[in-house]
């Protein structure tokens, strides 16, 4: 409603109808006109409006200045912020006076408009927590977290200050984000950086070198995708130092060079050829006992340096050893000037150069034959041989004791050799695989069966710990044929075992994080997503065989996805609070006796598949204090399968995990504050607009009918005078929900104003639309009180 005189009566309904609070003042400062917008925002009624000047409803010293300022014609324009408090809620306003002239005289009056933006500040202040929470979280992660836009780093960890030895200072001030990667590697990295700032996809994991601050190169693990930040493409980064495993592989190609050293130098001849019998490397030794030069070798197979008697099974020989992969036999070998030299020769299959190949050591058991003098000799020459192999090669006899061992089995067991003659093998297996390893002996003596000839197996040392010895086995026979023991070499695969598999599965999970979290930032996190989690995560970790989890719905918690079960049969099953929170708040290991359940629920959780199942690796969710979830990861089989590494591992999921939850419900929070009313929650204005227009667009085109109706309730002013506002809050909100129990589930319901509404009815004609008008009018005629 307009109060005071204006000249049009267009001019008082644009007046009116102005969506922010106006007010017009004359050159004394009284106030000459106001919309309503202004008397709900300054709580005033008519009366109190014309009898008022500007100082009676301004809050703010600064701008009663201003407004002065502009009525003594010192200023003919301002514009500010200003916040004040008014039945104990914060406001904030942006404040627009001018002074304009009418009749082309000195008449002037002022016009201030008072913008409403409370909302929106408490949405930039909500905006701000929720990303101030984000880097809380990814402060205390163990991987560097790199964000970069533009060619620059625009967020950066804890743990990224501590790869690079630079302050965060220092890596947001770089001029460009690549100029952190060595020199050798930017040509790559600047190549990745500029596709992932344009929302092109590039590789996501890598190996490359950095370069500290005080100057030091570190290897790094890369992996990086495209993500958006602030409305633009952008990329992140995660990455963890792998000097470490990067050195120990320098000492590997150092060990080559040992072994080539000791393959020039070796005492036997050394061959090494392809599987279609071309030679590709002799050793010295080879030259010399053969009289071939080693340009000669390259062009020659075995076939041309074997007694014809032995070259006929040469291919037979070549199929037997691929399949087995390890073999000794002997032959007779012609050198150049027509000499037979009796050898024995010991192959097994590898791999050369990236391809598979055959190595041959070739002893000269001339003297052997002749005399065993000779025989003892080269024994000694073929023992000093094994000593010097980084590999544990011990004889057992027919009953498994030990005949002989190496000095790298002594130093593998920590004893000394004279302390092993004659124990059994068996002393330094687990006990649990004692009838596991002695029917494999047992076998492989008995049948000389090919399945055990490759072999892996723990050991236990002297002083208790355990170690992983891959195994490559033989059989020993005298004269006639008959088994005398087995001759096995071991390699300790122990850490290189453990390495992998760690390094692997933390490879594997923080993937699951890095594409879980990149879907939820493109869609929003849904219910649906948990089986896609679940089914990554039991994929990730060998030790899980099966998983599950529980979400909050209320006062209960369900079974929401399932990788392995039933989720039909899990879904009849519920949790109370109570029972959720008797676990602790971080990931722990459970053994099936300690949370098996005491009434029909155990029967259920059987049908759905959980029946011999031994452990769960249990990781609780929680949000705001309060928990929202369990995610269980389960084992059948082993007795021990988690271990406190896979806890840890629990740990940085759930972290992520957490976080990912709360940032999903913090948007959902906001988008649904920033479309609906806050009082009544039905649709506002703005919302309405959006998808009023789409359904408009939509009826023009399918040639469909839409029907508005317009609600505007009569004498709702005099509720709120007389009633006060609370009073008409609370009547309005029940007004609200009688409509919407009348209104169908595709009808737009929306509220453009106090006490105005609008209701959108897509496909209904005029006829169908006076009958609805007609079920709300008997609905609103049932009194509220």
């Amino acid at each position: 409603m307009l109060y005071g005189e204006l000249s049009s009566e267009l001019a008082k309904k644009l007046f009116e109808e102005f969506k922010y609070a106006l007010i017009i003042l004359n050159k004394s400062g009284r106030i000459k006109a106001i919309n309503s917008a202004a008397l709900k925002l300054f709580r005033l009624d008519k009366n109190q409006a014309l009898s008022s000047t500007f100082e009676d409803v301004c809050v703010d010293k600064e701008v009663c200045e201003k407004i002065k300022e502009v009525l003594k014609r010192n200023l003919n324009h301002f514009k500010s912020e200003t916040s004040f408090y008014l039945e104990g809620k914060e406001y904030t306003l942006v404040v627009d006076c001018d002074a304009v002239k009418f009749y082309n005289n000195d008449n002037f009056v002022v016009i201030c408009t008072f913008r409403d933006i409370s909302e929106r500040k408490r949405m930039e202040i909500n905006l701000k927590e929720s990303e101030q929470r984000f880097r809380e979280l990814a402060k205390t992660s163990p991987f560097a977290i790199m964000m970069y836009q533009n060619d620059k780093w625009i967020y950066v960890n804890t743990a990224a200050t501590e790869i690079s030895g630079y302050t965060e200072e220092d890596l947001l001030s770089m001029d460009v984000c690549w100029n952190l990667v060595h020199p050798s590697y930017r040509k790559i990295a600047k190549e990745r950086v500029k596709a992932r700032q344009r929302g092109i996809k590039a590789e996501k994991s890598y190996e490359l070198i950095i370069t500290k601050k005080d100057g030091e190169d570190r290897w790094i693990y890369l992996s990086g995708d495209t993500t958006t930040w602030k409305g633009k493409y952008a990329g992140i980064i995660t990455a963890i130092d792998i000097t470490e495993r990067k050195q120990i592989e320098q000492q590997l190609r150092e060990s080559e060079k040992g072994y080539r050293l000791l393959f020039e130098n070796a005492n036997d001849a050394i061959f090494v050829h392809d599987t279609e019998g071309n030679f590709l490397e002799v050793n010295s030794q080879a030259i010399k006992r053969l009289g071939y030069s080693k340009q000669e070798f390259l062009n020659m197979s075995p076939a041309d340096i074997d007694d014809p008697a032995y070259a006929k099974k040469l291919d037979e020989r070549i199929n037997e050893l691929l399949r087995k992969g390890f073999t000794f036999f002997e032959t007779v070998h012609v050198a150049k000037d027509g000499r037979k030299i009796p050898t024995e020769l010991s192959s097994r299959v590898f791999e050369y150069k990236g391809k598979k190949a055959i190595l041959s050591i070739a002893r000269d058991i001339s003297e052997r034959k002749k005399a065993e003098d000779a025989l003892k000799k080269n024994e000694e020459k073929l023992k000093a041989y094994f000593d010097l192999a980084q590999v544990i090669t011990l004889v057992l006899d027919v009953k498994g004791k030990i005949q002989s061992i190496n000095k790298r089995g002594c130093e593998i067991l920590q004893m000394k050799e004279e302390d092993l003659i004659g124990k059994s093998w068996l002393e330094f297996v687990p006990e649990k695989l004692h009838k596991e390893v002695q029917n494999v002996f047992d076998d492989l003596v008995s049948t000389n069966s090919d399945r055990f000839k490759h072999f892996e197996n723990p050991v236990i040392t002297s002083t208790g710990e355990k170690k992983i010895v891959s195994w490559r086995n033989t059989l020993l026979k005298d004269e006639n044929g008959n088994t005398e023991g087995v001759l096995s070499s071991g390699i300790d695969i122990t850490q290189e075992r453990i390495i992998k598999k760690e390094t692997e599965k933390y490879k594997n999970v923080y993937q699951v994080i890095l594409e879980m979290t990149n879907l939820a930032l493109r869609t929003g996190w849904k219910e649906e997503y948990y089986d896609l989690l679940l089914e990554k995560m039991v994929s990730a970790i060998p030790e899980a065989e099966k998983g599950s989890c529980v979400i909050r719905k209320d006062s209960r918690f369900e079974f929401v996805a399932s990788c392995g079960y039933d989720i039909n049969e899990l879904a009849k099953i519920e949790f109370s609070v109570e029972e959720v929170m008797s676990y602790s708040k971080e990931p722990n290991i459970v053994r099936l006796p300690e949370i098996r359940l005491p009434d029909e629920r155990a029967d259920k959780l059987d049908n759905a598949g959980t029946k011999n199942l031994n452990t769960i690796l249990v990781i609780p969710l929680y949000l705001n204090g309060m928990a929202i979830g369990v995610v269980f990861l389960d084992n059948f089989i082993k007795e021990e399968p988690f271990t406190k590494s896979d806890v840890e591992l629990a740990k940085l999921f759930k972290r992520h995990m957490e976080l990912l939850l709360w940032k999903a419900e913090t948007e959902e929070k906001l988008q649904y504050a920033a479309t609906h009313d806050p009082l009544t929650g039905v649709m506002n204005r703005r919302a309405f607009l959006e998808s009023g227009d789409k359904q408009l667009k939509l009826s023009k085109r399918h040639k469909r009918d839409l029907s508005i109706l317009y609600i505007d309730f009569d004498g709702f002013k005099e509720v709120n005078d007389k009633y006060g506002h609370d009073t008409g809050d609370r009547l309005l909100v029940n007004i609200c929900k009688r409509i919407e129990g009348v209104v169908r589930a595709s009808d737009i319901f929306a509220r453009i104003g106090g006490d105005e509404f609008v209701i959108l009815l897509p496909e209904t004609d005029y006829k169908n639309a006076k009958k609805l008008v007609e079920r709300l009018h008997e609905s609103l005629d049932v009194p509220f009180v």
